[in-house]
């Protein structure tokens, strides 16, 4: 019986058969690589999709196809959230764009889409949407503004694979999308990422642009493979119940700078020649063997999710980002994201109860852009309270029944 519960764990969902399977097709001579893109291309309900060694790379190029396709502006400029993850702002820059805030909605941890037009000028090229921890943004109003305006829409569908808006999967309403493949995503392929697009024009030109990229240095791809590996094995329920537990415990009480650290990737600025590099065979077959999964993925996340809401509600020091189970979209839950103003306490007290929580990686991301952070107070209260609490699909619904009741239990005792 479990009694303790990883926060996040990673996802690689293939059976011993699927794996026997995969290296037997590695040796192969064709390239699984344009079949996994169809398969994906079609479960997003788009024309095409371009593997990519990494979703940075996929707002890159799609950045990279606006500046040479269209008239610009002497120093054009898009807007993102301030809720966002840290290497936005650099690749915008690097794209040669300047980044320009917007302030969140603190309901969502999406872009506030009642504060967009105010921060539009003549500069303004594009706009993009980042589904912040798989919560879709509303699409409809983010789309009608851009079309207002004459802005590029742009998906950052990094944590929403699964997820849609008024029945179109998210990454299918705008000029393109990109995705992450990376390991605590929906589905992984260890690193990797794609873009997604209804426009023939961009898919050619990202098609192109990544021909003749080499291959990741099979160093550097072994060692992430067997620490991700490593990783998904401390990570699953039970072995996390009986062996990482308490060093996890122990890191936290004595150095939490180094857990967290862990848990958190180092802002620094993106290299971009770093990310040119292409998507191999072996990501491609482990990538058409999940994308038929992720619908099911979703949906145990999904409901364990709003099982753990339900017991939140009692309690009015810890809330939920989002309370409206509107038909209208149906979330990833990627992070089941809640916020409360007593969160380093909180956070301490149901680790040593067994809970493990993260706490959220996105940043304030003015001081990226130049910015003065407290012209966007939401984003400021985001940073400030939000942590993930455990709703992965690895735990059943009887493991997530006792979370709860542990998780109840522990909230009603002082902190």
């Amino acid at each position: 019986m479990i009694d303790r519960f990883v926060s996040d764990c990673v996802n690689l969902y293939l059976t011993g058969t699927e794996w026997r399977g995969l290296l037997i097709d590695l040796f192969r001579k064709s390239d699984p690589r344009p079949v996994f893109e169809e398969t994906a291309a079609r479960y997003l309900g788009v024309s095409h999709a371009t593997a990519l060694a990494s979703a940075r790379l996929g707002l890159y190029l799609i950045l990279s196809y606006i500046r040479q396709s269209r008239a610009l502006p002497a120093k054009p400029e898009i807007l993102l959230s301030a809720y966002n993850f840290f290497a936005i702002p650099h690749i915008i820059r690097a794209a040669g764009f300047e980044p320009r805030c917007v302030d969140a909605d603190p309901a969502t941890g999406n872009i506030d889409p009642a504060l967009i037009e105010k921060c539009i000028t003549p500069n303004t090229v594009a706009l993009i949407a980042t589904h912040s921890h798989g919560w879709p943004c509303p699409m409809d109003e983010l789309q009608a503004i851009c079309r207002s305006h004459r802005l590029e829409l742009i998906e950052d569908c990094a944590h929403a694979l699964g997820g849609d808006y008024a029945g179109k999967k998210c990454g299918s309403w705008g000029l393109a999308s990109f995705f992450s493949l990376s390991l605590t995503k929906t589905i992984s392929t260890y690193s990797g990422g794609l873009l997604a697009t209804n426009n023939p024009d961009l898919h050619r030109f990202a098609t192109e642009a990544v021909r003749d990229y080499p291959r990741p240095p099979a160093v550097p791809l072994i060692k992430k493979i067997c620490l991700g590996t490593v990783a998904d094995l401390l990570t699953t329920p039970l072995l996390f119940d009986l062996f990482t537990y308490y060093p996890w415990l122990l890191l936290d009480r004595y150095c939490p700078e180094v857990k967290e650290g862990i848990m958190t990737e180092p802002s620094s600025p993106v290299q971009i020649g770093s990310l040119h590099r292409s998507f191999t065979p072996f990501q491609s077959l482990m990538g058409i063997r999940q994308v038929p999964k992720v619908d099911d993925l979703v949906a145990r996340r999904r409901e364990n999710s709003l099982f753990l809401l339900r017991t939140l509600q009692p309690f009015s020091f810890i809330r939920p980002l989002k309370t409206d189970y509107a038909v209208t979209h149906s979330p990833v839950y990627l992070n089941l994201a809640v916020r409360s103003a007593k969160r380093t306490v909180l956070q301490k007290h149901l680790l040593r109860n067994g809970i493990d929580t993260r706490r959220g990686y996105f940043v304030h991301c003015a001081s990226a852009t130049g910015e003065n952070p407290s012209l966007f107070p939401a984003t400021q209260g985001l940073c400030d309270e939000v942590f993930f609490l455990p709703n992965h699909n690895k735990y059943s619904t009887d493991q997530i029944r006792r979370l709860g009741e542990r998780l109840s239990a522990c909230l009603l005792k002082p902190f």
